[in-house]
């Protein structure tokens, strides 16, 4: 080896290991791998161990002091072979050779073969000192302390991107397996895992906080960022686990589909049933399980649950009952796709049935199997490590702090890391039980409240924070189960009245609302905003139109009302009734255009004091149009500017799918506006920037489903 350093040292070009020298008759790789394969023969035939003074000479000679990759690549693929199924290293000394040789190797020089040899080394060690406990083909951790692991984090941080995912696979593993022993104490590991992590987190954000803008700073704030992404991975990958290991039906949902998705009309038949069922229109939507399918259909004929086995077919597959937790948006069904049902009756004794309590189910998927619905367990739920982490303020307020900061620093990585993890754990409840609260107490009071107002929350320095409360908001309004239930029923009348509507509006007319936002933020706020837009605003029309008609009735002596309708407020009812009957259209926002009549039946006296004026419309209209061509960041730029982006035909490129999103959802509330308020498109349409508007809309608009909504 140090003949082969010296003659790379005097080599001026990059000397190849697989050229075979002058005067020798092999190549550098072949003399080490033969040496290898002769010593490893030796141990293997004579029976013997590779004692502690050898294997440290080997490993310091091939890892520590290499002269090419491939001498540490052949190292790592040695000893890993010597720590097979029938090692060859000797058992007394593996501790104490992982820990002062292993262990000491800087993480960024491991690759997949380092890995796997450190990966065997860390088993092999663990269970011998009774901290990890061989299970089939898993390990499961039975000890906390176990040798290796910080080892194990300085891989996931500093390690090639390659191998920090295999580290943070290895971490996950043992993390998510306990053993007996740490059975008990699990809610005090998933603490103490996730407060492990935001430390972490923590170190690298008041690191990134204090350096420079100089070119050093910056490759450094680029190295932290990458520390903190992969510390935001550990904590995704540990949370999606140990939510995709807990069987039950799940009541805290995560955010991501906290709130109610795209509606779907799934049609369910009952062929050769004996008696002839009609077929079922169940109402579902793209964050519904096809448990919650199953129940519905349950209770729709009136089942009992407890003794009816129901088999559901999608294009001739039965759908397994293990799927029963997955979303109907994953299975990518359609509206109107048909569902073939079977029922059979089952016996109340048989093995298959559900224990008479939730509490007994032991959370495997084999105890669902036609009893999805045995019932949700609140208190195996709320040990999940997202759902601890909602209870929690201090780790949504760090959250934002880390995303925020990834904006600020055009990371998206970093951005994007933190709002994952925002996504996977429920609605912070906090922040859910502070906006029920606050919206509470300004309908109750109104301007007596001394609440702090809702715009002071919306408008705050934190753009991360702020999408955050929008989305919650919208979850609260229209949640993903019980839409119309009592809960959702008061904090949609609440947040109406408090201010709701006004707020959302000056979301998308102000040009300080986010205005330090990149592209991404600003475009999920906009989502959010106008989906909560046009609920109120449906709630508001429903409302104006039975105001009006109750005004125009006499009273019950027969005398004419004091305050008559003018003419043209009763024509203008009409022309908004009439709309109402279309918009939000009746097939996919059936369960919005609900909630919204429901809604209306409460603030009818006062609808007339929400509809929206001409600077509303024209807002929106600039949302639609800066959308319509994939640059949201316009929507403050003139009406020429966005224009030009339209008429480049070849350069305009098809806004992507949520640009589409914000686009259509803008469309619906613009169409709202007029409706509400009939004379402005008289207004607007005398002007050259609406005709552009409409010209670019229906003609240079590349997205398809754009083209189509916009006449409407």
């Amino acid at each position: 080896m140090e003949t082969m350093r010296q003659l790379s040292k005097e080599e001026q070009a990059e000397f190849d290991p697989q050229t075979v020298r002058p005067g020798s008759r092999y190549s550098h790789v072949q003399e080490v791998q033969e040496r290898l394969n002769f010593l490893r023969f030796l141990l293997k035939d004579g029976q013997l161990w590779l004692c502690a003074p050898q294997a440290k000479q080997i490993w310091k000679c091939l890892a520590e002091n290499a002269v090419f990759l491939c001498d540490r690549e052949a190292c790592f693929k040695w000893y890993s072979k010597l720590m097979g199924d029938e090692p060859d290293l000797d058992p007394d000394i593996n501790k104490d050779f992982f820990e002062n040789n292993v262990l000491q190797l800087d993480p960024s020089l491991l690759t997949e073969n380092g890995m796997k040899c450190f990966e065997r080394f860390f088993k092999a060690v663990n269970c011998r000192e009774g901290k990890l406990v061989a299970k089939r083909r898993a390990y499961m951790m039975d000890d906390l302390e176990l040798i290796g692991l910080d080892y194990l984090w300085r891989v996931v941080i500093q390690g090639s991107d390659d191998i920090a995912n295999r580290a943070i696979d290895l971490l996950k593993e043992i993390y998510t397996n306990l053993g007996p022993k740490l059975q008990v104490n699990q809610v005090e590991i998933h603490e103490d895992f996730i407060q492990s992590c935001f430390d972490r987190l923590k170190a690298s954000y008041d690191t990134l906080c204090v350096l420079d803008g100089d070119k050093d700073s910056i490759n450094c704030a680029r190295q932290e960022a990458i520390r903190m992404v992969r510390v935001l991975t550990v904590l995704k990958e540990y949370i999606n686990e140990c939510d995709s290991d807990y069987h039950e039906e799940r009541t805290i949902l995560p955010m991501s589909r906290a709130f109610r998705g795209k509606h779907i009309t799934l049609i369910v038949r009952f062929p050769n049933q004996g008696r002839q069922v009609d077929d079922l229109d169940i109402w579902s939507h793209t964050n519904d399980t096809i448990g919650s399918v199953r129940r519905g259909i349950l209770n729709r004929i009136k089942a009992n649950a407890a003794h009816t086995k129901i088999e559901l077919f999608i294009g001739g597959e039965i759908v397994d009952p293990a799927d029963d937790r997955k979303l109907i948006g994953q299975l990518n069904l359609k509206d109107k796709t048909l569902i073939t049902a079977k029922l059979t009756q089952v016996s109340a004794n048989m093995p298959s049935s559900p224990d008479s309590s939730s509490d007994s189910s032991t959370g495997s998927p084999g105890n669902h199997g036609n009893h999805y619905s045995d019932g949700p367990n609140p208190e195996v739920e709320s040990c999940l490590p997202g759902v601890i982490m909602s209870l929690h303020p201090r780790y949504i307020s760090f959250l934002w702090q880390v995303a925020d900061l990834g904006c600020n620093l055009n990371m998206p990585q970093l951005r994007d890391g933190a709002r994952v993890l925002m996504k996977l754990m429920p609605p912070d409840n906090t922040t859910v039980e502070n906006l029920r609260a606050v919206c509470l107490d300004h309908a109750k009071l109104g301007e007596n409240s001394l609440s702090p107002s809702l715009d002071s929350r919306f408008f705050g320095p934190s753009p991360s924070q702020v999408l955050y409360l929008i989305e919650v908001v919208y979850a609260l309004l229209m949640p993903a189960s019980a839409t119309l239930g009592e809960d959702a029923s008061d904090f949609q009348y609440n947040f109406l009245k408090s201010g709701g509507l006004p707020l959302v509006l000056s979301m998308l007319t102000r040009n300080n609302f986010l205005p330090s936002a990149d592209m991404e933020t600003r475009r999920g706020a906009y989502l959010n905003a106008l989906k909560i837009a046009k609920l109120l605003l449906t709630a508001v029309g429903f409302g104006h139109v039975k105001a009006v008609a109750e005004a125009c009735q006499p009273n019950a002596d027969g005398n004419i009302p004091v305050s008559p309708i003018n003419q043209a407020t009763h024509d203008q009812a009409l022309v908004l009734q009439s709309a109402l009957q279309n918009i939000p259209n009746p097939a996919s926002e059936c369960m919005l255009r609900n909630v919204a009549i429901r809604l209306a039946q409460q603030i009818s006296d006062e609808a007339s004091k929400y509809i929206p004026d001409i600077c509303v419309i024209r807002a929106v209209q600039k949302i639609v149009w800066a959308s319509g061509c994939g640059t949201v960041q316009l929507v403050f730029s003139n009406n020429d500017e966005i224009s030009k982006i339209y008429e480049k035909t070849n350069a305009a490129k098809e806004p992507d799918g949520e640009d589409e999103q914000v686009c259509c959802e803008a469309l619906e509330v613009m169409t709202l506006c007029f409706a509400l308020m009939p004379t402005a498109l008289d207004t607007l349409s005398k002007e050259k920037a609406w005709q552009t508007f409409i010209i670019d809309l229906l003609l240079h608009c590349h997205s398809k489903s754009v083209r189509q909504m916009a006449p409407g």
